[in-house]
């Protein structure tokens, strides 16, 4: 997502489901000075092994912004939906 406008940025994971044997997700936030080659920025979701809802916060990420992760455990799968609100 372009955001170099927003001054702050925060993460929403909303996890609907999480199947498979012992599955977890680690999400982290990304940024790239130019949409295409991407950087973690140091900010990350705590590990998640349930549905719910999640939040990780951003500042000073220059003008690029994404979230990014990695499904663990044996045929894991996640149906989850990602909210970003940005705010100057």
């Amino acid at each position: 997502m372009e955001a170099g406008w927003a001054g702050e940025a925060i993460f929403f994971l909303i996890i609907e489901e999480l199947k498979g044997n012992d599955a977890r997700l680690n999400a982290w936030v990304e940024i790239s000075p130019d949409g295409i080659n991407w950087i973690r920025e140091g900010s990350v979701f705590p590990l998640i092994d349930k549905p719910g809802h999640y939040f990780c916060k951003a500042v000073h990420f220059g003008n690029w912004l994404r979230v990014n992760g990695e499904i663990l455990g044996e045929d894991a799968a996640v149906k989850a939906s990602v909210h970003l609100h940005l705010k100057s």
